[in-house]
């Protein structure tokens, strides 16, 4: 009967995960627009109301012993409403009709019943005829020279509107209700930016349908030059005011820009203290009033936190580990940030999840202590309002996962290593937004960081031989940029849609045990394609050029010292790949190079095969992203 369980439990949480649906329900299978072929049908389907039954994995599921139920649990089914319909048709004339096709006709939807009796298919069918091309766009700014920074902006937009983007076999671009829209916004700003808080673009475009052919007249009302009025911060609580108002990036008096208030509310968000930020200005239309007041309205969140927690981890080790820590976001006043977290952990050594699963436990077990404590003090608004000082402290016990685990385990014998790490950093981090290509931002770092590492014994008197202390200072710089957007259009690193995502990781390593130069770059891509999947795209690489160490390694010479510290020296500078985070499906740190290395071995023996890192990485991978409901999400 046990085997029963399990099923019945299913079809239980099956019948009250799935939505009940109101008798009658006429449950809509596809829809197919036909006819498509100038503008993206995905777009169209996002627009009308009108939708088909959305099941996971495509519907495969359906009608699967067991796992159908699973389908049964996450299906969205969608049901056909003949109003709705008839609406629908009237917003997809209206969807083409914003994109410059003034004559397409949209034929009445056909409803098509499948074989079971309550689904049916919809068929919509559309003749688009021929789009509407910009033939010319003119701009009436009479007061131009007064505003010359802004007009120059004004005309190299117009020029881009005019002549781009131009699809096949069409000598102009079409016309387009969005882009025309944006097209003012942006001239607006170039208003608003520069001091002209009270600018305006407007526009008349006149069609002529028997050419498909449209004209666009713009004009500019710049209105006077105005400057920030008062600064009134409302809702700091106990957040000193001093800090924040040098995070704005401007005070009264000087010259009003839109630019410069988004700014502002992009780094008010950056201090961390904030739930919600607001920066508006008081604009009086009427009177027009040239120095312009602006309210800065705050919530702030909770500036101290303590957290703790557990947890474990089978997988090329078997092991369980904690967290305890503290954070205050206003250390000292003056929105200082101390952070300090304890990290202890226990290694079941050389456990593994296939003996814990095959039930073939090895004959020694040893535990393995690890333990971490790090501190970071963050200091705001130094050396210039929007940069931030970053100081950071930590020392660890560890075993090195570079190292291999043994057959036989005999804990008498076989010397388990471990490292006494000490870490410090000193450097300082600014990020920065942009408005160009739709916005971006941008981080940017520099550290100086000292690395120090000491061998020992967890089970014997000390570390075999080859085994030396390691002492690594090096300059690292970080740099970022960041296009990713969600589904939504704006910036969002957290939920991605579309857009890139480009970093660099750059050390230099001088002065201690290591001299060399590594470079970590990244690159990713996540597009939108049918069906709201995401496809997600990595590249990434790694070079280290080593200049004091590694020609033992290159020349297979038999000077087994300079090897050991070689390769020492390389397990810390090195590259390595495999893991959760590298090459799924791979065990951790488990593509490479490996080597028999029996004079840089933890055990003595010349069977063990060890993960030396490389000097050069290249990583790719490639991800679908596949919505299952709203709150689930399938990686393929």
């Amino acid at each position: 009967m046990r085997p029963v369980v399990p099923i019945v439990l299913l079809v239980v949480l099956a019948a009250c995960s799935t939505r009940r649906l109101p008798a009658g329900s006429i449950i809509v299978d596809r829809v197919d627009i036909q006819g498509v072929e100038k503008v993206e049908a995905q777009a169209i389907e996002e627009k009308i109301a009108t939708a088909e039954t959305k099941r996971a994995l495509w519907g495969v599921l359906e009608g699967t012993p067991l796992l159908t139920v699973v389908d049964a649990m996450l299906v969205e089914y969608q049901t056909y409403d003949p109003l709705i319909l008839e609406r629908d048709l009237e917003r997809v004339r209206r969807f083409y009709r914003a994109r410059g096709f003034y004559d397409t006709i949209v034929r009445a939807g056909r409803v098509i019943r499948e074989e079971k009796g309550d689904h049916v298919r919809i068929e919509i069918e559309v003749v688009e005829g021929e789009p509407v091309l910009i033939e010319s766009v003119d701009l009436v700014f009479d007061d131009w020279t007064e505003a010359l920074l802004s007009h120059v902006d004004m005309r190299l937009q117009m020029a881009a509107f005019r002549s781009s983007p131009l699809e096949d076999g069409e000598p102009l671009p079409r016309f387009d209700e969005d882009r025309y829209d944006e097209l003012k916004a942006r001239m607006t700003r170039a208003l608003t930016n520069r001091g002209f808080a009270y600018g305006k673009v407007t526009g008349e475009v006149t069609v002529d349908v028997a050419r498909h052919r449209a004209k666009v007249q713009l004009v500019v009302d710049k209105g006077p030059a105005c400057t920030f009025g008062d600064v009134e911060i409302v809702g700091l609580g106990e957040i000193p005011e001093k800090p924040v108002r040098r995070a704005l990036g401007f005070k009264q008096g000087d010259v009003y820009s839109t630019q410069r208030i988004d700014d502002a509310q992009f780094h008010l968000a950056t201090l961390g203290v904030f739930g919600s930020t607001e920066v508006e200005a008081s604009l009086d239309e009427s009177r027009r009033p040239k120095a312009i007041p602006v309210q800065v309205r705050l919530e702030p969140t909770k500036l101290r936190t303590v957290r703790a927690g557990i947890g474990g981890a089978i997988g090329s080790r078997v092991e369980t580990h904690g967290i305890v820590g503290w954070e205050d976001r206003n250390f000292l006043g003056g929105l200082r940030r101390f952070t300090i977290d304890a990290r202890p952990g226990l290694v079941f050594f050389p456990l593994q999840a296939s003996q814990v699963f095959g039930l073939d436990f090895p004959k020694d077990v040893l535990f393995v202590p690890e333990a971490e404590l790090r501190m970071t003090f963050k200091q705001p608004g130094f050396p210039e309002a929007r940069t931030n000082m970053i100081v950071q402290a930590s020392t660890s016990i560890y075993q090195p996962r570079t190292l291999p685990t043994p057959q036989d385990f005999d804990k008498d014998v076989d010397n388990v290593v471990g490292y006494r790490e000490i870490d410090g950093a000193f450097g300082f981090e600014r990020k920065f937004r942009f408005d160009f290509w739709r916005g971006n931002t941008l981080y940017a770092a520099q550290f100086i960081k000292l690395q120090f590492d000491d061998p020992f014994s967890y089970n014997l008197d000390a570390a075999p031989d080859g085994f030396e202390r390691v002492l690594i200072p090096y300059l690292e710089t970080i740099a970022s940029w960041d296009f990713r957007r969600n589904r939504n259009g704006k910036l969002d690193a957290g939920d991605p849609h579309r857009g890139v995502f480009a970093a660099l990781n750059a050390q230099f390593a001088a002065i201690g045990d290591a001299d060399d130069i590594r470079l970590r770059p990244e690159l990713r891509f996540y597009q939108p394609v049918a069906g709201g999947t995401i496809v997600a795209f990595k590249v990434a690489a790694g070079l280290l050029f080593p200049f004091n160490y590694g020609d033992s390694i290159a020349n297979e010479g038999n000077d087994f010292t300079a090897t050991a510290r070689d390769l020492q020296l390389l397990s810390f500078r090195g590259f390595f790949s495999g893991g959760p985070t590298s090459n799924r499906g791979y065990p951790f740190r488990g593509v490479g190079p490996h080597a028999q290395l029996p004079f840089l071995s933890q055990f003595g023996t010349s069977n063990e095969l060890q993960s030396t890192g490389g000097t050069g990485l290249w990583e790719l991978s490639a991800e679908l992203r596949v919505p299952l409901t709203e709150a689930f999400l399938g990686v393929v």
